[in-house]
């Protein structure tokens, strides 16, 4: 037997290099699935400066945000703030997001929708510290959320994008906040496994997926949340398939709920449409009604 540790994305290289009279040991765990600065080769560039966000929104502001997790460790993010806005959107974004570059896109592409934006780097990511893991990705995510909740006058809206919409089920399911929007998303690591391999593949392999990680399930999470939701899958999305983030729709129990299944669209840049830009304000607008 060859024992290996790969990340899922080399889950079929390693299939097809090794012989069919072999058996493939896998095993998933946190390493593969969050894959934090130290484990790339991102290089953080210059911090977001407020010259550099008015020239593509005049009348925004930017502010330093720390959060203490409970292990007294220091969460650090951005907000953007805007007068007159009426929501605000606590976005968590995927593996490589970092917030001095996450807020000039939010920005850019959502600017229409006039919202308050508030985001975090993970641990391991960008401004912030330490090695990230299921368990305290998702413990910092209630963290943020109080804070900023606690903070913010107004409706306050969870966006999560591909990693970060596993951080916005917890939230959605524990503390109901105002509206979810979840981008680019699936029910749970051992189905996106399963996808990611090949039938001939699964003949000659064993996989483990690390407790934690099984834990995570956003079927479960959206079924306890009563609130107006909007969902966006793009149909060529290798990474999380459509089909899973359908699961994750058909799950939520509120029918105020909008599914977007984009036609072309893989796994990231679906912010960037002009389809989904109209959709994410009205969703907005409908928050504010």
């Amino acid at each position: 037997m060859i024992k290996t540790k790969h990340p899922m994305a080399a889950l079929l290289f390693a299939m097809t290099a090794t012989q069919l009279t072999a058996c493939v040991h896998v095993e998933i765990s946190d390493k593969q699935m969050i894959r934090p600065d130290s484990a790339t080769a991102y290089k953080a560039g210059p911090k977001l400066t407020q010259e550099a966000i008015q020239k593509i929104n005049p009348d925004a502001q930017i502010r330093d945000e720390t959060v203490i997790a409970a292990d007294q460790s220091k969460l650090e993010g951005l907000s953007l703030r805007q007068n007159g806005s009426k929501v605000t959107v606590l976005y968590f974004g995927g593996n490589l997001s970092h917030v001095d570059e996450t807020v000039p896109y939010l920005q850019k592409n959502l600017g229409a929708c006039k919202v308050n934006l508030v985001t975090f780097d993970y641990r391991g990511y960008g401004r912030t510290s330490g090695v990230p893991d299921t368990n305290t990705l998702h413990e910092d995510a209630l963290r943020i959320y109080d804070s900023v909740r606690a903070q913010t006058q107004g409706k306050l809206v969870v966006h999560g994008h591909s990693m970060g919409s596993f951080a916005t089920g917890t939230i959605a399911s524990q503390r109901q906040p105002d509206g979810v929007i979840l981008e680019a998303t699936a029910n749970n690591f051992k189905d996106m496994v399963d996808n990611a391999v090949p039938w001939y593949g699964k003949l000659i392999s064993s996989i483990d997926i690390e407790k934690n990680l099984l834990s995570v399930n956003n079927v479960s999470a959206m079924a306890r949340y009563q609130g107006p939701s909007l969902v966006i899958l793009g149909e060529k999305d290798q990474q999380m398939p459509a089909a899973l983030g359908q699961k994750v729709y058909d799950a939520i129990p509120a029918k105020n709920k909008r599914l977007l299944l984009l036609k072309e669209a893989g796994h990231t840049g679906m912010l960037k449409r002009e389809d989904v830009q109209k959709a994410y304000c009205d969703y907005i607008q409908q928050i504010i009604l």
